[in-house]
């Protein structure tokens, strides 16, 4: 070989070096991972086309350290590679490092949607429900975000700490965690998602119309089939009954079926989900993180009920007096406190309409 190739070809070396060190010092540290680049030599020698023996200290192993690499170092590990093989070097680093960033992105995909999922129900402080559905470590995450202050406090008074949800917090949570992982953790909190989309949704449908009548025949039938995935979505699990009943489900069943403006049917399904959300019986088991859901099925059972102050012919002529709001203003303009268990059931059993709408 004559001098002028010996030169190339020691021009190439340095450059195919050059190459290499950059490809895997991707952000620009000034070192690589000892680790990573025997990996990458390792599973070079599965290729029956590339014969070079593995440089000495890069043999992957379970005891192996990982350290840093200069461009220095590089070159000493591969000094004895053809050009040939450098290039080979090169193509698999390229190789690992674009597959590595597609699965990053992909995981990163991943963590953004759980981020996203949580952070609607955080932002109205129901993150607290999803602990029981994710995995233990992920569950002590949300824990330590989620207030333990009493009821009279603001809802949006939530964290512990200063820590929230920011994507830099959630991908430190994740960093040792598939994609695949983080998806599964994903579909749990979907049924809390679904269960405040259709308390949502029968808000609105209730109060369709011209509120100071009758619910229209169209809505009515709406609220039929929304009021009944109500109840399978609370019969379902007591986290999904606990996120209704912090969503004021309770006292606003009773009040659908205290105005007297929606059909039997409607009435029907309306004390079916005041049953379901009230059976798991919230008030006497609730964890220190559920005070609001507590405090709202007390409040609805009227558990602190002093019988002293109880007036039975005052509440005959209240239950059996004229309708002070006609239509369904009394939904659009409940004020406190809310509806209890008293006020359904004698809905249910005294007023003047039952006869068309209170056979259960």
């Amino acid at each position: 070989m004559t001098a002028d190739q010996e030169e190339t070809d020691a021009d190439k070396r340095e450059a195919l070096l050059s190459d290499i060190f950059a490809v895997l010092d991707q952000k620009r540290r000034g070192f690589i991972s000892r680790v990573e680049l025997a990996h990458i030599l390792d599973a070079m020698q599965a290729d029956a086309s590339i014969k070079f023996t593995m440089p000495e200290g890069l043999t992957p192993s379970l005891s192996m350290r990982d350290a840093r690499v200069s461009l220095g170092d590089l070159r000493r590990h591969l000094v004895h590679l053809h050009v040939s093989d450098l290039e080979d070097v090169k193509w698999w680093a390229e190789s690992v490092v674009r597959v590595e960033s597609e699965l990053k992105e992909v995981w990163r995909t991943s963590v953004q949607r759980w981020r996203e999922r949580v952070e609607c129900l955080y932002q109205r402080n129901l993150h607290r429900y999803l602990l029981a559905s994710q995995p233990e470590r992920i569950s002590r995450w949300l824990l330590l975000r989620t207030t333990m202050d009493e009821v009279n406090k603001d809802d949006s008074s939530i964290g512990l700490l200063g820590l929230g949800i920011s994507q830099q917090e959630v991908e430190v949570l994740f960093t040792d965690e598939t994609a695949d992982d983080i998806n599964k953790c994903s579909e749990k909190i979907e049924p809390f998602l679904a269960a405040l989309d259709l308390r949502s949704r029968l808000g609105e449908v209730c109060l369709e119309g011209t509120v100071g009548e009758r619910c229209p025949e169209a809505s009515d039938a709406r609220g039929v089939e929304i009021l009944t995935k109500l109840v399978d979505v609370a019969e379902r699990c007591r986290e999904l009954a606990c996120l209704l009943i912090h969503e004021d489900t309770l006292s606003f069943a009773a009040a659908i079926v205290r105005s007297d403006a929606f059909s039997q049917a409607v009435v029907a399904e309306a004390s079916k989900l005041i049953m379901a959300l009230i059976s798991y019986r919230v008030h006497e088991n609730a964890r220190d993180y559920e005070k609001v859901c507590r405090q709202m099925v007390s409040d609805f059972l009227e558990t602190d009920f002093q019988i002293e102050t109880f007036d039975l012919e005052m509440e005959r002529q209240r239950l059996n007096g004229p309708v002070s709001k006609p239509g369904r203003v009394s939904l659009l303009e409940r004020a406190e406190p809310r509806e209890t268990v008293a006020e359904w059931i004698g809905s249910l059993l005294t007023l003047r309409a039952d006869f068309n709408r209170g056979e259960m």
